[in-house]
């Protein structure tokens, strides 16, 4: 059996006759108190997840970024253009909305750092900050501002089996406690925890609803696709009190099984979470989770307030063994919010082939997703902390959830919000965020992250194809053929030079031409955004940072900031400086004619 991280989520292809059974609701009054957990219960990890669970009734069981998605402009003009030198000018970090903050961010002071915050779809970038734990102070490392653990400490709550009896528990004061359990100590997919007794085995199989594209690419397709979820985490309870304590917890595998120890005695209402969550390796941390902010209906700002975050839930689903026999396939229909396990199946996908391909990302994600609710940048990304239920999560994304679009369906913007993640996480990111137009050369900075982020969607699907519905319009691209469907591609001209302004998906369109090269392949595409020439001092090639507004897809107020960024040259030397063939980048850029990469002379480390 494939390891379920590996698993790529189907595009069409019905994979289950078995429809499955709705899932029961269970009644609110089973869920209002499951924060309470025993003192030596499972990590930390739980308890906060739990304390989320007084589950909205309504909920089941209980791309592009702003001015990227359309071909029109609703304010008129021509959105397409050809490539154009970029606007030269002195560097004036004061012009910048930030000031003297920069985007690595500073420490204010020994608990607090300030950020330069750069939304990849919103033109603004604002000065933010975050406070380090108790036992945590600010550092610069490598450039940046981090939270670095005191020595000799642990993170409360954190906990761990010392051996098969033993658990040990990190109290307030930082410490390790140790407490013998009678049934054993047990390492779950959430934490440790002291085994229970009176459990019996529960296995249950979870699949989810979920449309593709139609054939002609001009609509959601009308039938919908079954799929079983890999690597959800599975929380069981039981009734204690008036609350409840957790008896185990486990992820689905691959085929989207879930298989946990329940309570045996049915007057302890054996029941069973399901979060849209992955705990981190450690059993104390989350690797990524998707949340639902506290915001109303419509378009909301990325700009969360501290109340939208502090009052946020996980995304939940009950199962209830009382009422479903051990066996049971359920199934997440799309009135219950499958879109959510649809952008779900990508998560656990592109982090599992980013830990295969790049060796460990360690940037934990939260996921933003509300019914009804947009986003003032469409669907974005940003590598800025906040903390959600107790959990300091370092990159945010969101995806808007309107019923007159459906986009949580557009794999394509998914796996190019997570290529940005990935680009944070392992790489250097130029941190050019605004808003853009299709077809339209923009800044390089900002053309690179956009058009990498575009080609690691399509090489994960293994497709070209780019496609999403926005304010209630279908629309498509292709990268393999340089083809939109109505107008003419924009190439880059050898005559302008390397810093130039660049159709992002032309940039996006080298890339998937490179992993397609001799002598290079998929995997080398990838592997060379983690080259340390793109981790350390990485924009050699003399690009600095801008900021700018739009009016009818054109830029104005252009500001250099002054801050380094690495452009497209800047992956190509890297590309270079690992080996690849020049002869195959050659084959790619056309420098004679198009994009002028020197690739017999390499800006390496």
């Amino acid at each position: 059996m494939p390891h379920p991280a590996l698993t790529p989520p189907p595009a069409r292809a019905t994979l289950l006759a078995n429809s499955g059974v709705a899932m029961t609701l269970a009644p609110l009054h089973r869920i209002v108190a499951l924060c309470q957990t025993s003192s030596v219960a499972l990590a930390h990890t739980l308890a906060a997840a739990l304390a989320l669970c007084a589950c909205d009734p309504a909920l089941f069981g209980a791309g592009t970024e702003a001015g990227a998605g359309a071909f029109s402009d609703p304010v008129g003009g021509d959105l397409f253009g050809e490539p154009e030198p970029v606007p030269t000018g002195t560097a004036n970090p004061a012009a910048s909305a930030c000031g003297a903050v920069p985007v690595a961010g500073r420490c204010k002071d020994d608990k607090t750092i300030e950020r330069c915050l750069v939304v990849t779809g919103v033109g603004d970038p604002q000065v933010t900050t975050s406070s380090c734990g108790k036992f945590e102070s600010c550092t610069q490392d490598k450039g940046k501002a981090v939270c670095m653990q005191h020595a000799g400490k642990c993170d409360p709550g954190a906990s761990l089996c010392k051996d098969g009896k033993t658990l040990r528990q990190c109290a307030d004061d930082g410490a390790w406690n140790e407490f013998v359990c009678d049934n054993g100590c047990k390492q779950t997919a959430a934490g440790a925890g002291c085994s229970p007794a009176g459990t019996v085995g529960y296995k249950v199989r979870v699949t989810y609803q979920f449309r593709g594209p139609n054939e002609a690419l001009t609509d959601w397709s009308n039938q919908t696709t079954l799929a079983p979820v890999a690597g959800l985490l599975g929380l069981s309870l039981r009734k204690d009190g008036d609350g409840y304590t957790t008896v185990d917890a486990a992820s689905t595998d691959a085929q989207g099984w879930l298989d946990i120890q329940i309570a045996s005695d049915t007057g302890q209402a054996p029941l069973i979470l399901l979060i849209a969550g992955k705990v981190g390796a450690d059993g104390n941390t989350l690797d990524y989770v998707i949340a639902r902010p506290d915001v109303g209906d419509g378009e909301q700002d990325v700009d969360l307030s501290a109340a939208a975050v502090d009052k946020a839930k996980l995304w939940t689903w009950t199962v209830d063994p009382g009422e479903l026999d051990s066996g049971t396939t359920v199934t997440v229909t799309e009135a219950q919010n499958s879109g959510v396990l649809r952008v779900f199946d990508y998560l656990r996908y592109i982090h599992g082939q980013a830990n295969t391909i790049l060796a460990g990302l360690t940037l934990p994600l939260v996921v933003w997703m509300r019914p009804n609710t947009s986003w003032n940048c469409g669907a974005c990304f940003s590598d800025t902390p906040v903390t959600v239920l107790g959990f300091e999560l370092w990159a945010q994304a969101w995806l808007p959830m309107t019923a007159e679009d459906t986009s949580f369906w557009a794999d394509p913007v998914t796996g190019h919000e997570f290529g940005h993640w990935v680009m944070a996480g392992f790489s250097t990111s130029p941190r050019e965020g605004g808003p853009h137009c299709l077809g339209v050369p923009t800044l390089p900075g900002q053309a690179w992250s956009e058009g990498f982020a575009t080609a690691f969607s399509s090489l994960m699907r293994n497709d070209p194809r780019y496609y999403d519905k926005q304010d209630g319009s279908f629309f498509w691209l292709d990268i393999a053929k340089r083809k939109y469907p109505n107008k003419a591609w924009s190439l880059p001209k050898a005559s302008l030079g390397l810093i130039q302004m660049h159709d992002e998906n032309d940039v996006a369109a080298i890339v998937w031409a490179l992993a397609g090269q001799p002598g290079i392949g998929k995997q080398n595409a990838l592997f060379a955004v983690s080259s340390t020439r793109l981790q350390v001092d990485a924009a050699k090639r003399g690009y600095t940072r801008h900021t700018w507004g739009v009016a009818k897809c054109k830029k104005k107020d252009i500001v250099n900031t002054g801050d380094p960024a690495p452009f497209l040259a800047d992956y190509l030397d890297a590309l270079v400086c690992e080996g690849a063939p020049g002869s195959s980048i050659d084959a790619v850029t056309l420098p004679a004619t198009q994009f002028p990469f020197p690739s017999t002379s390499p800006v390496c480390d």
